[in-house]
Formats: structure tokens, sequence, C-alpha cells
């Protein structure tokens, strides 16, 4: 009997669960009118603990920000524009319409929930009914299990929530909102804490985007005093200039630092071709990879564009290390062995003693910069076309991956692969010195307008001694 008992419980428990799964997936979704906006809260189970914020056609934003594996998501669906302005008046007057908007928002939050509740209860429910193909008093033990289950859920979700996950959100959608939306998230959610204001900053980014959505004029950018776009394994892309060119006209960008694999076989045609980035808006430097024959790094030199062959250069307050691949000296285009690459690295070294001391480190493949992990705060590189970043004690390392999509030889795999780039935000401290603080992976798998973008944010701990030190001697050199 005993084994039978166990045997029901368990259908019984299971049937409910799916039932509650069900029906809060397809029943969750509900409209709210907030103020002059429209807003649709729904909540999808089994998505990965996400909260997502979409605002069509613009794009969405996303982070992890909590541990039970469902997705809250707001989309805006419409918005009364003339409200809007009217509002962002009374809002900036911290008036009763404040007031009024946030015990609005947390009635609708309220409701949200216990919508929710009672479909995890019908679905428990409804999932034993299914099972049972009869209507029982079993289907009220299934109410309760779903109802149990999902409270317990959604109580941990509240447990664990954390909004400044939104420091480091992904972000999918087109190109030219992508400073926007970041923007709004970074200015609203994270460095706000006050609730009136986050709402006059919501509601005047609402108007600003939408006003620039009417006469297309380009949205704003998000902060950073210096803003470079690290590129890499371009590998003979012209789509890739492209890309690049778009990027940089976007996000207003400074400074390019490609780390090299311009091109792929050292044709002239290619060498050619490779110059055009001498043609970009902004500094270019590159740093040549095995792939970058003698020819071409001439004709990059006579385009104009800032070839680093080994040693350390200036540029808009950045100090740049670097040293070419061994195999640029040559046709050869063979990968050295890892040997080579550490003799390569300690000249490097050797060079850089006697020079300012670097803020970022560019060198195309990655062995030659682990020998500066620790040295240099900042270490640029390429070669394996995935991108990647990893945050140490003491520096910051970033792989590009291939941003263009590695030309014909991206055809040759059985995957595809993505265009990528980094975009890296610095910001000069009090002795001028540059620090990194935040990083933008963009990742288009097919060249168009819309994109994948993930932010990480950066830190770099360093010691009050060894920032003055460094500044002094800044400061002497000029």
């Amino acid at each position: 009997m005993s084994k039978f008992n166990y045997l029901f419980w368990l259908r019984l428990f299971i049937s409910s669960i799916v039932g509650m799964v069900i029906f809060v997936s397809l029943f969750s979704a509900h409209r709210f009118i907030f103020g002059a906006v429209e807003i649709e809260l729904a909540l999808k189970i089994f998505d990965h603990g996400l909260t997502e914020v979409v605002i069509p056609p613009v794009g969405r934003v996303r982070a992890q920000t909590h541990l039970p594996p469902f997705m809250f998501q707001a989309t805006l669906l419409n918005v009364n524009f003339d409200l809007l302005s009217q509002m962002v008046e009374d809002i900036g007057s911290e008036g009763q319409e404040v007031k009024w908007l946030i015990e609005q928002g947390r009635s609708y939050i309220y409701f949200f929930v216990i919508r929710n509740l009672v479909l995890a209860f019908l679905g428990g429910a409804a999932g034993v009914f299914f099972y049972q193909r009869r209507v029982t008093k079993d289907m009220l033990w299934g109410g309760l299990i779903g109802l149990l289950i999902f409270s317990l859920a959604l109580l941990l979700a509240g447990v664990t929530y954390e909004i400044d996950a939104f420091a480091n959100p992904e972000f999918e959608g087109l190109l030219s909102a992508a400073p926007w939306l970041l923007g709004l998230v970074e200015e609203a959610i994270i460095a706000v804490q006050n609730l009136g204001v986050q709402l006059q900053v919501i509601a005047e980014n609402l108007l600003v985007l939408f006003e620039r959505l009417e006469t297309l004029d380009p949205l704003g950018v998000i902060d950073g005093e210096l803003k470079v776009l690290h590129v890499s394994d371009i590998h003979n892309n012209p789509a890739a200039i492209d890309f690049i060119g778009q990027i940089i006209r976007t996000f207003d960008v400074d400074l390019v630092i490609d780390t090299g694999d311009i091109i792929d076989y050292g044709t002239p045609l290619e060498a050619e071709l490779a110059s055009r980035v001498a043609n970009l808006s902004v500094l270019y430097v590159i740093v040549p990879g095995n792939h970058d024959s003698p020819q071409v790094i001439d004709y990059l030199q006579e385009a104009g564009v800032n070839v680093l062959l080994e040693g350390v250069i200036e540029v808009k307050g950045l100090h740049i290390a670097g040293i070419r691949d061994p195999s640029s000296k040559s046709t050869s285009m063979k990968v050295e062995s890892e040997e080579v690459y550490k003799i390569y690295a300690e000249r490097l070294k050797e060079i850089i003693i006697d020079a300012e001391e670097p803020d970022l480190l560019a060198v195309h493949h990655p062995l030659m910069a682990q020998a500066f992990r620790g040295d240099i705060p900042v270490l640029l590189m390429g070669h394996t076309h995935k991108n990647k970043v990893e945050v140490g004690k003491d520096f910051i390392a970033i792989n590009a991956g291939t941003s263009g999509a590695a030309g014909v030889r991206g055809l040759q795999t059985e995957t595809e692969l993505p265009y990528s780039v980094v975009l890296i935000y610095f910001n000069f401290n009090e002795q001028g010195r540059p620090i990194a603080t935040a990083a933008d992976f963009i990742t288009v798998f097919r060249f168009q307008s819309s994109f994948v973008l993930e932010r990480h944010l950066l830190n770099q701990p360093q010691s009050k001694e060894d920032n003055q030190n460094k500044d002094e001697h800044h400061n002497e050199i000029g």
C-alpha cells in the first residue's frame, strides 16, 4: 500500500508542476497603463534567472538578476507622446505625480504577483485533471502543490534579486539604440537610488528616444572619457571595415587598436584593401600578426596607419606597448613555437624598461601577453578567433575574437564565426592616467544593423603610492 501511495503522490506532484508551468508560461502576461506608457509584464519559466526590458523596435536589455530559473519581462507597447511630455514636467517638480506613479507601480506589481499565484494554483489543479481525466478532490491537492512550489520560487527570486546585475547587461537590437538603452539602465536603475529621480530619468530618456526616432536623429552615447575600439583578425574581409566604421560612428570612438591579421596571404591586392582602414574617421593603431607580411606593413605605413612594430607609443594620453608577431617579418604566416613567443615577450620587456610605463599592451598571440600579467593593466590580443575577457587581481586580458568573421577562413569552418569587436571605456584619474572601467563585447553573426552586446565592468585595484609614482613620471615627460 505504501508503495502505491508513493507512486500516486509522485505522479500527482509531477502533473501539478507541469500544469503550473504551462499555465504561468502561457497566461502570465498582463498589460498595464502606467502614466503615459502601456507596459506588458510577463513571467517565463525555465529561462535562466533573467530580467529583460524590451522596447520595440529598439531592442532589449537583460541581466542575470536572480536564482530561480524564470525570466521577468517588461515590454513597452505604446506611448502617449503628449502625455509623456507633460509627465516629464510634473515629475521634475517632485509633486503629487511622483507619489501617484509610485503607488500605481506598486499596485500593479502586487496585482501581477497575485495573478500569477492564482495561475499557479489553477495550473496545478488543471495538471491533475488532465492526468486523471476526471474531476476529483485530488485537483485541490494539485492546485496547492502548484501554488506552494511557485510561491517558494517567487520568494527565492525576491530574496536573491540584485538590481545591480544590470551593471553588466547584455543588449540585443538596433546598433544605433545600444548607447541609449544601456545608458537608460545605467543612469536610472543603477546609479540613482531615489525612486522619484529614477522615474524622471526614465521618462526623459523615453521622450528623447521617441523624438529621435521620429526625426531619425542619431542617439547619444554612454559615458567614457576615452573610447577605444579593439579589433583583431579581420582576415581580408571588406565588410569588416564597414562594420568597424559603423561602430565608430555609433559609439563616438576615439581610437582603434588592431591586434593583427588584417589580411590572409600577404598579396598586393590584400594590402591595398587593408589600407582602407586609414580612411576611417579616427586614429588607427595596428600590431602586425602572423598573417601580416612586410609588404602589407609597408602599405599600411604609407597610407598613414600607425603600425606598432615594437616599443611604446602615446596616443590620446594612452601609452600603448606592443611588439609584432615573429612571422610578420616574412611571408611564412606560420605560428611560432611557445619558446619564440617568450623570447619576443622578453625583448619587449627590455625595451619598455626605459620608456614611459604602459597603460595597455597590444600583441597578436596570447602567449606573448601572458608574460605581462600584473605588469601592464590592460592586455589586448587576438589570434584565437574567440572573444574573451579575464579580470585578474591587477590586470584585464581581452581577446577581441575575429572582427572579420575570419574572412574566407571562416567559411571553411563547420560553425559560423561571428563578427566581434570590443569597445573599452577609459576614464582618467586625478593624476591623468587612463583607467579601464568597462568593456562592451559586440557580436554579430551576420553583418547587419542588429547585434548582441554584453557589458563587463572592469576594476583595476591600484595603491595610491603606485599611482603617484606613475603619474609623477608621466608629468615629467609631459
